[in-house]
């Protein structure tokens, strides 16, 4: 890439711009695409020519609403829908501002977060897995108490009751001997 001395920075920038993994979207104050990088076609599933005027909204109706726009940067996770797959998006907007401080443009960044979300709901999952095999152990404990503190068989099988109904989440249990 040659550039002349006075566009090395604006060439700098556009370099970066088209070369991240990030999406970049530029928006007009009416949310309607002005520009995009590759990779934010690629979260899109449309070329350029396709999104360029069309409201973010159309392209995205998960896209967050206009009252939200409360401040000049704004992070926020979005799930939107890619195909028939969401996608969950760390998402940081800059409001753009004229000399008089009325709004011109945003900038829209969005960091793919889709891998790190589904292993936090994967972690979640496994974390309330691992509480109701300790709720079951501990019920177990408690039956195996009472079976070896006593040898009533009646006081074995209420125990064992109430216990079950710790573990399956019932209101009431009963164990009955034929």
């Amino acid at each position: 890439l040659v550039v002349a001395a006075d566009d090395i920075v604006p060439a700098a920038y556009e370099l970066v711009v088209e070369s991240t993994s990030d999406g970049v979207i530029l928006l007009d104050t009416q949310n309607r695409i002005l520009n995009l990088n590759p990779a934010a076609q690629r979260m899109i599933a449309r070329p350029a020519a396709e999104a360029i005027g069309q409201s973010v909204e159309q392209i995205w109706p998960e896209w967050i609403s206009e009252t939200e726009y409360s401040s000049r940067v704004i992070r926020k996770e979005l799930v939107l829908n890619k195909g028939t797959e969401p996608h969950t998006y760390d998402a940081r907007i800059l409001s753009l501002t004229d000399t008089s401080g009325h709004l011109t443009s945003r900038i829209v960044i969005l960091r793919d977060a889709s891998e790190r979300k589904r292993m936090e709901d994967h972690v979640h999952r496994m974390g309330d897995e691992a509480r109701r095999r300790v709720r079951e152990q501990m019920a177990l404990r408690e039956v195996m108490a009472v079976i070896t503190s006593t040898l009533n068989l009646s006081d074995v099988l209420n125990r064992i009751a109430e216990q079950m109904g710790q573990i399956i989440d019932v209101t009431s249990t009963c164990v009955c001997s034929w």
